[in-house]
């Protein structure tokens, strides 16, 4: 059976973990975790029942996949070497904005490399990850790559350039849907609703909406334009988010550089 090794066990490792023993893919019994303090790998098994350990050296010597799930700045601490191994261990980063160019430099070892960008919906096998090889895998480690990312949701290779741009659009898209969410909530409950009815009424309809968008295979500007009805309600709405420039908004929050 595949042992699955996460070197972190932060928020995006934690979603990841649980994406992965919740649809039954793999049992605690195949995953191991460390962090920096193991406070948060303690924390990580106590939640879910995969083992923690204090050597993260010990770990990559054994694991088929190694996840490196730390803080990007702690990557030039990382000195875990692999050892010979056939077929090499898959070597899987959640590292932002760390390129596999830098990984292959700081790594060492016989190893195969991917850089991935998650979302937190993967906690629930709902999740979409672009991916990138650094170089084609092994028939192995496809093989053990596709198994991993299926079970976190919907996955796609794609280039390093995209994968980079991809981060803004799916890894904080769904910060972005929840603060709009909680926005439609707070303003139903602003017109007299009750906090708790309003939040009811924002999350059910957004989360109709999103399975009817996937489940139709219409363009979300024409699911729009059934809503909004000439003269209408709905229009008259849309008018004034388009007034307060909302498009142009949602583009400078993924285009401005990140520095």
């Amino acid at each position: 059976m595949t042992q699955i090794a996460f070197l972190g066990a932060g928020r995006m490792a934690t979603a990841m973990v649980r994406g992965l023993l919740k649809s039954s893919t793999y049992t605690p019994e195949d995953i191991s975790c460390t962090s920096a303090k193991n406070t948060s790998a303690q924390r990580l098994s106590a939640e879910t029942g995969i083992k923690a350990a204090p050597d993260p050296e010990a770990l990559t010597q054994s694991a088929d996949i190694i996840v490196l799930a730390f803080k990007p700045k702690n990557l030039p601490d990382f000195t875990a070497r692999f050892t010979d191994r056939s077929p090499p261990p898959l070597v899987i980063s959640v590292l932002g904005g760390t390129s596999l160019a830098a990984l292959k430099q700081q790594l060492r070892g016989p190893h195969e490399l991917v850089r991935i960008m998650p979302n937190i919906p993967c906690e629930e096998g709902a999740g979409f990850t672009p991916y990138t090889p650094e170089k084609p895998l092994s028939e192995a480690n496809l093989v053990r790559l596709n198994k991993f990312l299926s079970a976190l949701g919907t996955s796609i290779e794609t280039s390093e350039a995209d994968l980079e741009r991809a981060t803004r659009v799916t890894g904080c898209g769904p910060a972005y849907f929840y603060e709009f969410t909680d926005a439609l909530a707070k303003a139903g409950e602003a017109s007299g609703l009750s906090a708790k009815t309003a939040q009811t009424f924002a999350q059910a309809t957004l989360i109709g909406s999103a399975r009817l968008l996937e489940a139709s295979g219409r363009e979300p500007i024409k699911l729009r334009d059934e809503v909004a009805s000439p003269g209408g309600i709905t229009e008259k709405m849309l008018n004034i988010m388009n007034d307060a420039d909302f498009r142009n908004l949602i583009e400078k929050i993924v285009t401005t550089p990140h520095n």
